[in-house]
């Protein structure tokens, strides 16, 4: 019995497989995978004997169809894909890489799947080996059964979305080989071959396939960039090994992988370079404080000169910040607003934000800003970017609050139009609103709105004067009904309705809604439909505007720079009837040593106490380091008795910092003696605590 011949091999690679066992079954194996792939016209082609004119054109359409991606389905338990690649030799460099990263992130959106072994070959066809090809197999396994069916979803676009993003580099690294073209004649010849060139695709795929190759052929310019980059950082970290080690070339990965077109085609490599050193040394200091003193903010900023072109100077802006709460929030409007709050008519560069998400408390953010018609930046302008926005960046940290669900109380409602109805018993007398917050969604803030009005003869009822009346509020009426009547002649009518207003314009610099303002432009809006009202529940709040803007001007120009923390502290007063009590000078003075205190390392000396006196008032402010001394502090002033009229105090608690001021009145100098000595006792006592809990490592 004699055995059949055995046959030629059909493809080839680079490495001799003659006296190699174990590389002649990796050829043999990838072979008849191979074959399998290719149309069966030309495969009977490949393994016959026909002529060199007939296998030259089988490999010319077989050219022209690759990349072909072939999958089948693994069945059972676990489940899964193999999936099978053939492609061009030449020009495809990271195609494989290209392939496993993105069939594991998105074969099921949203799951990352594993990638359970592959192989990989470079070769040629025996009887055409001036053409060079690539083969890949991977193997892709899932968890669930389900899995499979979602992969199988979507695998059809995911493997034409692949193609066209090989056929595209493909075509872009060919012409970027090509020395003797200039990158205009590159792109012309790009949009001017690239629908002959996908002549087998549909229209779309053409378009998508020319606009992806022009990417890429800029993408060659960035990774020549890139390697500059890395060549500088290799340098740095022999020339300085004490802040440098090899995670840099990570760090560089990971912050080059952010960078986009046109930022590193129009960027000198040495500033890239920086941006990655400076960025590695922020993150490696920040992540080492973030250990020592995770309570605290820490940021860290560097302002970096660049040049776009000759006529348009820059600052780069490189910032690192951690989180104190999973609630706070700081992106690139908040870091826009602070650079504008210091250089007011500053603008964003395009394409120039970058942010590095991957701690969970850290952020690190970069902006380029410029000025109108290019003009350059004065030595005073960077100096005073540089003094003044640390602060303003720790003030627009914004803190998200979760929106409160709590439906509407109607008993309260039907108190409310009783007492309003009782309110009115004069036919002069004025309409009558209650005006109250009740939710905010992610645009805007809504107001129920109680009012009861008597109606006469010539008013319109209350839909007809909506219509009438044209507001920049959105109304929403929930009911309207009798309220009674006067003199048994005179309806009174009661009007329950929502007034719902965009929230944009009443954001502080901080980024809290100031609701205040709010509710002033719902009343200023409803005095146009009823025109004079009585504003039931705002008396107290028009009195306390009053004295607010009266502090302002006995402050004077200090109140601008310190707006937020000047609103905060008014309010802070208690009780709250003192905010409209207190003279103005008293609360300037009791201000101006909160800014002295704040001005102070608290964090270096616990604690700072500051003490005055002011006519028949004695006044004191406490800044400690931590919130914790309220209490004890407190809790000894309480057993001076002191009756609340005759002391009136403000507690502020900034992200780092708290503050406790006191204003005691008394003109007796043994009872205010008495008073700070009860102050100073209690926060020398809560020193010694504080301290023994900060080196025991405890809260």
């Amino acid at each position: 019995m004699t055995s059949e011949p055995c046959r030629a091999p059909l493809i080839q690679t680079s490495f001799p497989s003659a006296n190699n066992e174990e590389l002649s079954v990796l050829l043999s194996t990838a072979e008849k995978l191979i074959l399998e792939m290719i149309p069966e016209i030309d495969r009977y082609t490949m393994e016959g004997s026909f002529s060199q004119e007939s296998l030259s054109a089988s490999f010319i359409r077989l050219s022209k169809e690759i990349p072909l991606i072939r999958y089948s389905v693994i069945a059972g338990q676990p489940s899964g894909l193999i999936l099978k690649i053939l492609c061009q030799g030449d020009f495809t460099e990271g195609a494989s890489k290209h392939i496993s990263d993105v069939f594991s992130r998105w074969l099921i959106p949203g799951k990352r799947i594993a990638n359970g072994a592959g192989i990989g070959l470079q070769f040629s066809f025996c009887r055409f080996p001036q053409k060079q090809f690539y083969f890949r197999q991977e193997f892709f396994q899932f968890e669930k059964p389900t899995d499979l069916s979602l992969a199988l979803r979507g695998i059809p676009s995911l493997i034409e979305e692949t193609r066209i993003n090989i056929l595209a580099a493909y075509q872009a690294r060919y012409l970027g080989s090509l020395k003797s073209l200039t990158p205009e004649q590159r792109s012309q010849l790009t949009r001017e071959n690239a629908s002959a060139y996908f002549n087998n695709a549909h229209a779309s795929i053409k378009r998508t396939a020319t606009s992806r190759t022009n990417l890429f052929l800029s993408q060659l310019l960035e990774e020549e960039k890139l390697g500059i980059v890395k060549e500088n950082m290799h340098q740095l970290m022999h020339a300085r090994p004490q802040d440098f080690d090899t995670d840099i070339f990570r760090e560089m990965s990971d912050f080059t992988s952010r960078l986009r077109n046109p930022f590193t085609s129009t960027r000198d490599p040495r500033h890239i370079s920086r941006l990655v050193a400076f960025h590695y040394l922020f993150k490696k200091t920040l992540l080492q404080l973030i250990q020592e003193a995770p309570n605290e903010r820490h940021l860290s900023i560097k302002l970096v000169k660049a040049q776009l072109n000759a006529a348009n100077p820059v600052i780069g802006i490189l910032i690192g910040m951690n989180l104190l709460r999973e609630s706070e929030q700081f992106d690139r409007k908040h870091l826009l607003s602070a650079i504008q709050s210091c250089l007011p008519h500053s603008t964003a560069v395009a394409d120039s934000y970058i942010v590095d998400r991957q701690e969970e408390t850290l952020r690190i953010f970069y902006l380029e800003v410029q000025k109108p018609k290019n003009s350059p930046f004065t030595l005073q302008e960077i100096r005073g970017l540089r003094e003044l926005l640390p602060e303003r960046l720790k003030r627009r940290v914004q803190n998200v609050i979760h929106p409160i669900f709590m439906p509407r109380n109607e008993e309260e409602v039907l108190r409310t139009i009783v007492i309003l109805s009782k309110q009115m018993k004069y036919l002069r007398d004025l309409p009558h609103l209650t005006i109250h917050y009740e939710k905010q969604s992610d645009s805007e803030i809504t107001f129920l709105i109680v009012s009861v009005r008597i109606l006469k003869e010539t008013d319109l009822p209350f839909k007809e004067l909506l219509q009438s009346c044209p507001l920049s509020l959105r109304i929403l009426i929930d009911e309207i009904r009798s309220a009674g009547s006067l003199k048994r002649r005179f309806p009174k009518e009661a009007v329950v309705f929502r007034a719902m207003l965009d929230k944009s314009p009443f954001f502080r610099k901080d980024f809290s809604l100031d609701l205040k303002r709010a509710r002033q432009k719902v009343a200023a809006e409803l005095r146009l439909l009823f025109g004079d009202f009585r504003d039931f529940n705002g008396g107290m709040i028009h009195k306390q505007d009053e004295a607010l803007e009266l502090l302002r001007k006995t402050i004077g120009t200090s109140a601008i720079h310190h707006e937020i923390l000047l609103e905060n502290f008014f309010y802070s007063l208690r009780p709250g009837i003192m905010q409209t009590i207190l003279p103005p000078e008293l609360l300037r003075s009791l201000f101006n040593m909160l800014l002295e205190v704040l001005d102070e390392d608290l964090a270096q000396k616990s604690f700072s106490l500051k003490i005055s006196g002011e006519g028949k008032y004695f006044l004191a402010m406490i800044g400690a380091a931590a919130p914790t001394f309220k209490e004890e502090v407190m809790s000894a002033i309480s057993l001076l008795r002191i009756p609340s009229y005759d002391l009136t105090t403000s507690f502020l608690q900034s992200q780092e910092n708290a503050t406790l001021g006191y204003c005691l009145r008394t003109e007796n100098l043994e009872r205010r003696s008495q008073f700070q000595q009860t102050i100073l006792d209690a926060m020398l006592k809560w020193k010694i605590n504080f301290s023994c809990h900060v080196k025991c490592g405890t809260d």
